[in-house]
């Protein structure tokens, strides 16, 4: 197995370029070297890939995949089908569970640095601060995004009330013998998020 340090393709092919317009100012006669430029920092995109990986498992994004089966199975019980509305509320419910899993492990902090300490917010790879604020902006969007597909009263009567249901929970209802009931009337809520 080779011990050789592999260079990213990208710093490679910036690296080519350079060399490039250097020969390509050497031979036009003009005697001046052109200026030396640098490829774009490599490090930016692997904080940025870190950043977005961190995010995904602050959300648990995979889990996400569970959510619109509830909006179809309201949709599809009051008779509306799979079309654009669906569609639409289907990714507000994603955004609010996004936003419940933040606030979460927001609201659990304390707790996962004794207990889980390779989360995003005890291993210091996302700060408390930004986890609410990513929690605050998937509610809001996901109330966007149901206005968008499902008008005001959708907004009003499905899924403001389930936006609740997941800051209630996860804010202190399960700590306490409600907990159970408010994590059902979220789900169910999801369903009723569907027939909006």
């Amino acid at each position: 197995m080779s011990t050789a340090l592999r260079v990213p393709r990208a710093l490679r092919a910036a690296a080519a370029r350079t060399a490039r317009a250097a020969r390509a100012a050497r031979s036009d006669g003009g005697g001046t070297a052109a200026p030396l430029t640098l490829p774009p920092f490599p490090g930016r995109a692997l904080r940025a890939r870190r950043t977005l990986r961190a995010y995904a498992e602050l959300v648990r994004a995979p889990a996400a995949a569970t959510v619109p089966g509830d909006v179809l199975a309201g949709a599809l019980a009051a008779g509306r089908g799979t079309g654009p509305r669906t569609l639409g509320l289907a990714g507000s419910s994603v955004c609010l569970y996004w936003a419940g899993m933040a606030l979460n492990d927001w609201a659990d902090r304390e707790l996962d640095a004794a207990e889980r300490p390779e989360r995003p917010l005890p291993s210091g790879r996302i700060r408390p601060r930004a986890a609410l604020a990513a929690a605050a902006g998937l509610t809001v969007a996901g109330l966007g995004i149901a206005a968008l597909a499902g008008g005001r009263r959708t907004v009003l009567r499905r899924t403001l009330p389930l936006a609740a249901a997941v800051w209630a929970y996860d804010l202190g209802a399960k700590q306490t013998p409600l907990g159970p009931a408010v994590m059902a009337a979220a789900r169910t809520l999801d369903v009723l998020h569907g027939t909006g």
